[in-house]
């Protein structure tokens, strides 16, 4: 036994020494694979997933980028059923959606242009905010002298969603958009929350107002049964309705003081726009 095994060494480091090179060469190209394929990992966190929302960093750059243009990236969530998220001046209750941008240097950001909410009735309560699926749009302006091949950059946001409990998340996105090529997947999604904005800024100036006086809204709604309030953004009609009970809770806490001089009367109704 010991003869034959002494016998077949020699063929087996022979049959090691050829099979050597083709691992080597497995082994690079493994090097060369795995590298490529955690940076396309990288690149590739667009999109956030949870149980109640996806949120997805999207850009519209039909021109490509270029210094001093300013380009548009957003936050599009798509909620699921009965979920919702809110508007910068929640109401009585929840948080507005956060950004924070990591960018090249040079590059600016402008403020969230926050498409119209709808009302979001809470018992004796009324929110604002997004269900379904809304995008919360932003303008980057790259610099003069602004020559690199893409435009890359990472946003760290925070949203409150909520249902019948409210659970906080957040996601951490990255998103390179070429310079010389037009990006344009998502062009009808940011034209359409243009030209909401256009129709609806003529009415901003009434949104501000009604919106300082949102303080006293509670009272408002929860001894009303039924009353109507102007939507902080659009100035239409939206109708609340508060249960009996909800009216007589208010009333023991206090809510029942009479309106103030100048509080808008309480809206949300089905012909706000969503």
């Amino acid at each position: 036994m010991t003869e034959s095994f002494h016998c077949l060494a020699p063929r087996l480091a022979a049959a090691c020494r050829a099979a050597l090179p083709a691992l080597c060469r497995l082994a690079a190209l493994l090097c060369l694979v795995a590298p490529a394929h955690a940076q396309g990992l990288l690149a590739d966190r667009a999109v956030v997933v949870t149980e109640r929302v996806r949120a997805e960093l999207v850009a519209h750059a039909p021109q490509g980028v270029a210094a001093g243009k300013p380009v548009r990236l957003g936050l599009l969530l798509r909620h699921q059923p009965h979920w919702h998220t809110y508007w910068k001046n929640p109401g009585d209750s929840g948080l507005p959606t956060s950004f924070d941008w990591r960018l090249p240097p040079g590059v600016a950001a402008g403020e969230i242009e926050w498409p119209t909410p709808k009302p979001l009735p809470v018992g004796p309560l009324v929110n604002f905010g997004y269900d379904g699926e809304v995008l919360l749009p932003v303008s980057l302006t790259p610099p003069d002298g602004f020559a690199a091949p893409a435009l890359e950059v990472a946003l760290h946001a925070d949203w409150l969603v909520c249902k019948d409990i409210c659970v906080p998340e957040s996601g951490d996105f990255r998103l390179r958009v070429p310079a010389q090529a037009a990006t344009v997947a998502h062009a009808a999604l940011f034209e359409a929350t243009r030209a909401f904005a256009r129709t609806s800024g003529s009415s901003r100036g009434r949104s501000a107002r009604a919106v300082s006086n949102r303080a006293a809204w509670p009272a408002v709604a929860a001894c009303a049964g039924t009353r109507s309030l102007n939507s902080p953004d659009s100035g239409t009609q939206m109708s609340l309705q508060t249960s009996q009970s909800a009216c007589s809770a208010a009333s023991r806490k206090g809510g029942c003081a009479a309106q103030p001089a100048g509080t808008p009367s309480v809206t949300g109704s089905s012909t706000s726009p969503s």
